[in-house]
């Protein structure tokens, strides 16, 4: 996949979870003081009220976007660091996925504040994984 390609999908699923979290969580996140900061408040209000009557499983509200924000980072990470050695890629790929990954962990073990949830675990693995396999297939594949 080209630099673009990724930028470009990484920019999306960004996008995406911004606005699963904006129509469907709780007014009280941090993203929601940006919006109002940004001027943009009134509007996710209106849309927030054009779909309140659609019914979305817990799963594509809460857990989701984490998945499409882990995603974003791992295209836009290896994006800007596709020239960089496997070793390289590898660490700075991994930074967001494994620090999900131990907070859900250190959650369900009482370590740090929340409610650990096997999904939101999952959404952090399993695009981190696939990421992993593809990179180190690619590698496989250039030696």
């Amino acid at each position: 996949m080209s630099r673009r390609t990724e930028t470009i999908l990484g920019i999306l699923a960004t996008i995406a979870g911004g606005v699963a979290y904006l129509l469907f969580r709780p007014r009280v996140l941090l993203l929601f003081f940006v919006a109002d900061a940004m001027g943009l408040g009134s509007l996710v209000d209106a849309c927030r009220a054009k779909v309140i009557d659609l019914s979305l499983s817990e799963f594509a509200v809460y857990s989701l976007p984490s998945a499409l924000w882990v995603i974003a980072y791992l295209l836009l990470m290896d994006a800007i660091f596709r020239s960089q050695s496997f070793g390289s890629r590898l660490r700075w790929t991994s930074v967001i996925p494994l620090v999900g990954i131990a907070s859900e962990l250190l959650q369900g073990m009482g370590f740090l504040p929340g409610t650990f949830d096997w999904a939101d675990l999952l959404c952090y693995v399993i695009p981190y994984g696939i990421y992993v396999y593809i990179l180190i297939k690619s590698r496989k594949n250039e030696v």
